[in-house]
């Protein structure tokens, strides 16, 4: 615990971010100045062993990708709401023994592949520099004067690319070095914003996707008619296309979230390490 006070009436050491002495209830007003150049020391003695490098070029990369993808994703969505009613009324000519115009239905599936080459790759793209900004950032926590990092720099970058240890660890990490870089700030609630838009579209994508691919089977076998089956799709595609536009929503929300939380990350980089070089002499 590198950013603390200490109380200058029961000599207690309280946390930075803390107005009050936990112990005795004195105010941060209070504090006798001891432990104020301990982090700045740590810092110096951290940077002997390794550099703080800059890390807003692969915040900058990483905020392109992930503002893409929800664009594109948004971008799909209004496709699919165009081309919807294009469908359905296909779906209705098959109705009591007609033709089925099998030109829309294609068309529809079309409208869905317009972007899925670019939304991949933006993906796969912002996911990689996430990692990697999020892997040289928790490097330069001991530069900082952030003390030892929760994660080595190795476990940081592959943590983020494995899914079961990305929704578990990545946001403890960009909690630390939102409160390490400075601990009286805020910011958290935005990042669990992004977390839970990005993490709850996942979810919730995948569990409706199961949802209506078990309709599908099951009224596919248990129908008594053609038509019977042809209505029951019809409402599925309704409840498809309102899934994927919720879903194209939460993963805007956590994209803009999660950019927010990377740019407020390199600010808060950017000042510390003002501090330290005034610290050195060196600014």
């Amino acid at each position: 615990m590198l950013d603390v006070w200490v109380c200058g009436t029961c000599h207690s050491i309280n946390r930075e971010r803390a107005d009050k002495c936990y112990k005795c209830g004195a105010p941060r007003s209070a504090a006798t100045g001891q432990g104020a150049g301990f982090r700045q020391d740590r810092a110096i003695q951290a940077r002997l062993v390794a550099p703080v490098r800059n890390t807003f070029p692969l915040a900058a990369v990483a905020i392109v990708f992930i503002l893409g993808l929800a664009g594109f994703e948004i971008a799909t969505s209004v496709v699919e709401i165009q081309l919807a009613p294009q469908a359905i009324a296909a779906l209705d000519s098959a109705l009591g023994g007609g033709q089925l115009d099998t030109a829309s239905l294609d068309a529809f599936a079309a409208g869905l592949d317009t972007y899925v080459v670019a939304t991949l790759l933006c993906f796969f793209a912002g996911w990689l520099a996430l990692a990697a900004w999020l892997s040289l950032s928790v490097a330069n926590i001991p530069g900082l004067g952030g003390g030892d990092p929760p994660v080595d720099p190795i476990r940081a970058f592959f943590y983020t690319l494995i899914p079961g240890y990305t929704f578990r660890h990545v946001p403890r990490m960009i909690q630390a070095l939102l409160y390490r870089l400075d601990s009286r700030a805020g910011g958290v609630l935005v990042a669990m914003l992004a977390w839970i838009g990005l993490f709850g579209a996942f979810v919730f994508s995948y569990v409706a996707g199961v949802y209506i691919d078990i309709r599908l089977q099951s009224d596919a076998f248990n129908a008594d008619s053609v038509d019977e089956f042809i209505r029951s799709a019809k409402g599925l595609l309704d409840g498809a296309v309102i899934v994927d536009v919720v879903t194209s929503g939460m993963i805007a929300i956590g994209a803009l979230a999660l950019a927010a939380t990377m740019l407020r990350i390199e600010s808060r980089r950017a000042a510390r390490e003002r501090e330290i070089e005034e610290a050195v002499g060196t600014a």
